[in-house]
C-alpha cells in the first residue's frame, strides 16, 4: 500500500483542483457586480436629473406620487421587470410584489426608485444561486469521483463504484452543514440579500436627507455593493470547500474507509486553528465538516486524507458494492479508464484479484524510528551516538500526513519512506528548540564569513561556487542533461549552500527561494539541522566537503555539540 506522504501529496493537489474550479467563479461574480452597480448608478443619475432642483431633493419632493404618464411608462417598466423575474430564478415572493405594484395606481417617485434597484438585487441573487448551484454540485460530484478514484488506484484494487444521481445531489445541495441551520441558497436569499438591499435603501434615502450630491449616494452604493462582493466571493470558496468535503465523506463511507486524517495546507497563511489539528486521526463517524472536517472557517483550503492504520480490508468492503469482485488496479491507470471499469461497468480490461481479503500495510513512524535506531550502530563517536538515542528516547513521534516529514512544537512528523539521516535532520531541530542555539546568533557571523570566502575562492579561480565545488568533489555530483546535481549522501550540504546564496544555489536538494526569508535564523535552523543529518551519516567524504565550504561554522557547530551533548546526557 502507498504510504501516508502519498496519499497526503495525492489528496492535497486533487482538494488544489477543486477549489479552482470556485476560484473560477469569482472573476463572473465580480463581473455581476459591475453590471447591477452600473445599472443602480443609471437609475440614481435619473431619479436626480428628473426630479433635483439646484439645491438637491427634498424627502418631500421624492415621496410625491409619479404623475400619471410616469406611472405609464412605469407601469411598462414593471411588466418588464416580471417577465425577466420570471425568465430567471427571481424568488416567487418579488415576481408577487411586483404583480401588487403593478396594479397599483399610486406608486411615489422613491418607491419606484426603491423598486428598480431592488430589481437589479433580485436578478444578481438570482444569477447567483444558480451559479452557484451549478459549481457546488461539480465540485461535490467530481471530489466523489475523484477520491474514489484515488483510494482504488493507491491501493491497487477496485470494485464496482455506485454513481450519484440528480436527485443524490439536489438533496446534498438542499441540506445545510453549518451549525446555524442555512444552506447557501438561504444565505443568498436571506442574509446578503436582506443586508445589501437596506444598505443601499438607507443610502438612497439618506442622501436625500442630508441634500448629498448624487455621486455621493452613488459612492455609498458602490462600496455596498463592494462589500457584498467580497462576502459573495468567501461564500463561494467556503462553500465549495464543504462539498468537497461532503463528497469525500460519501466517498469514504462507499469504499469503507474507516478513518481519517485532517491535513491542513501549510504555508504562511495558514491559521492556528486548522495547524493545531493538522494530521490528527478520527473516526469516520466523528467526521463533522466545521469541526473534524474542513472548512473550519471562511476560505479554508485544508482537506482530509484516508487513514488505513496498518492493515485495510479493502477488497471485502468494496466487493459488497457491487458484483461481488474486486479487481487490480494499475498504479498508471487513468481517470477515464477508472470511471469506464468501476462506474460505467466495463470490466474487460481488469483482472479479478484472487478471493480472500486483500491487505496492505502502510509505512509508519513507528517502523522509520526503528530504521534510525538500527543505523546508530554505525556511528563511530560514542557521544553523537548517545545523543541521537536519548533525543530519540524523548521526543513523541507521529506519522505525517503532509508530503514530506517535519519538526513542530517539540514533536516530529515521519512520513513512512523518511530516510533515517532526515530523522536526525529533524531531531536537531528539536535540540535546537531546546537549547536556542540558532537563535542565539551563534552561527549567524561565521555563516556569512565562510560564505564570503567560498565566493572569493571561486572568483580568484575565474567560475562560480558550483564550479569550485565540482573541480574539487566530483564524486559528489551526477550530471543530468545540461545541470548538475549531488549524490543524496551530499543533501545536507546542498541545502546550507541554498540557503548560503539566498536560494541562488541550487544543487537538487534544499528548499527554496522563498522559505529563506520567512523568518529571521532560516539559515541558522537549516545549517545546524543539516549539521546533524551529516553527524549521523558519519560519511567522511561528506564531512570533508563540509568543512570545506565552512569550517568556521563547522568547527563552532561541533563546539556547541559539546556543550549540549553534556546537558542531553546527563
Amino acid at each position: 500500500m502507498k504510504s501516508a506522504d502519498y496519499w497526503a501529496g495525492r489528496m492535497e493537489l486533487l482538494n488544489e483542483n477543486l477549489m479552482q474550479k470556485a476560484d473560477a467563479l469569482l472573476p463572473d461574480i465580480q463581473k455581476a457586480y459591475e453590471t447591477a452597480a452600473e445599472n443602480i448608478q443609471q437609475q440614481i443619475e435619473a431619479f436626480y436629473q428628473r426630479y433635483a432642483g439646484q439645491e438637491g431633493i427634498s424627502l418631500a419632493e421624492a415621496k410625491r406620487l409619479l404623475s400619471p404618464k410616469e406611472r405609464q411608462r412605469f407601469g411598462m417598466t414593471i411588466e418588464g421587470y416580471i417577465k425577466a423575474a420570471e425568465q430567471g430564478t427571481a424568488d416567487p415572493k418579488w415576481i408577487k410584489q411586483l404583480e401588487r405594484t403593478a396594479a397599483r395606481a399610486r406608486v411615489s417617485r422613491l418607491e419606484a426608485l426603491r423598486l428598480q434597484m431592488r430589481q437589479q438585487i433580485e436578478l444578481l441573487e438570482g444569477w447567483k444561486d444558480t451559479a452557484m448551484t451549478r459549481t457546488l454540485g461539480e465540485i461535490f460530484q467530481e471530489c466523489f469521483y475523484q477520491t474514489g478514484y484515488e483510494i482504488q488506484r493507491g491501493l491497487g484494487v477496485g470494485a464496482a463504484f455506485a454513481t450519484l444521481d440528480a436527485e443524490k445531489i439536489g438533496k446534498v445541495l438542499a441540506k445545510p452543514w453549518s451549525q446555524d441551520g442555512k444552506n447557501f441558497s438561504a444565505r443568498i436569499w436571506g442574509d446578503d440579500r436582506g443586508k445589501l438591499l437596506h444598505t443601499l435603501e438607507t443610502a438612497v434615502t439618506t442622501g436625500i436627507i442630508t441634500g448629498g450630491s448624487p455621486q455621493k449616494t452613488i459612492d455609498r452604493v458602490r462600496k455596498a455593493m463592494g462589500s457584498s462582493r467580497a462576502a459573495a466571493g468567501r461564500l463561494v470558496l467556503t462553500e465549495g470547500a464543504a462539498f468537497a468535503a461532503m463528497g469525500r465523506k460519501e466517498c469514504y463511507e462507499r469504499l469503507g474507509v474507516k478513518q481519517f486524517a485532517f491535513l491542513a495546507t501549510l504555508d504562511a497563511k495558514t491559521c492556528c486553528i486548522c495547524a493545531a489539528i493538522d494530521g490528527q486521526v478520527f473516526d469516520l463517524e466523528d467526521y463533522q465538516i466545521g469541526v473534524t472536517a474542513p472548512p473550519l472557517h471562511p476560505n479554508d483550503r485544508c482537506t482530509t486524507v484516508p487513514y488505513f492504520g496498518d492493515v485495510f480490508s479493502a477488497g471485502e468492503r468494496a466487493a459488497r458494492d457491487g458484483d461481488g469482485k474486486t479487481y487490480y488496479v494499475p498504479a498508471d491507470m487513468t481517470h477515464r479508464e477508472w470511471k469506464k471499469a468501476f462506474v460505467e461497468g466495463d470490466m474487460s480490461d481488469f483482472k479479478e484479484v484472487a478471493k480472500g481479503m486483500f491487505h496492505a500495510a502502510a509505512g509508519s513512524a513507528a517502523k522509520a524510528m526503528d530504521g534510525f535506531i538500527a543505523g546508530l550502530e554505525d556511528i563511530q563517536d560514542e557521544d553523537v551516538r548517545n545523543v541521537f538515542r536519548r533525543l530519540a528516547e524523548n521526543t513523541a513521534v507521529h506519522t505525517s500526513f503532509r508530503k514530506n516529514s517535519y519538526y513542530r512544537k517539540g514533536e516530529i512528523y515521519l512520513t513512512g519512506t523518511v530516510s533515517p539521516s532526515t530523522i536526525a535532520h529533524e531531531l536537531f531541530h528539536k535540540l535546537d528548540h531546546d537549547y536556542g542555539i540558532s537563535e542565539s546568533g551563534h552561527l549567524t557571523q561565521s555563516i556569512r564569513n565562510d560564505y564570503q570566502r567560498l565566493k572569493n575562492m571561486a572568483e580568484g579561480d575565474g567560475g562560480a561556487v558550483e564550479d569550485l565545488l565540482y573541480s574539487k568533489y566530483p564524486e559528489a555530483f551526477v550530471q543530468i542533461i545540461d545541470k548538475r546535481k549531488v549524490k543524496e549522501e551530499f543533501r545536507g550540504i546542498a541545502d546550507i549552500l541554498s540557503g548560503m546564496s539566498g536560494g541562488k544555489i541550487q544543487l537538487g536538494y534544499g528548499h527554496n527561494n522563498g522559505y529563506w526569508q520567512k523568518q529571521v535564523f532560516m539559515l541558522e535552523k537549516e545549517a545546524w539541522a543539516q549539521f546533524g543529518r551529516i553527524l549521523y551519516q558519519d560519511d567522511k567524504k561528506v564531512i570533508d566537503m563540509l568543512q570545506f565550504i565552512c569550517n568556521e561554522t563547522y568547527q563552532k557547530m561541533l563546539q556547541k555539540f559539546k556543550e549540549v551533548s553534556k546537558n542531553v546526557l546527563r
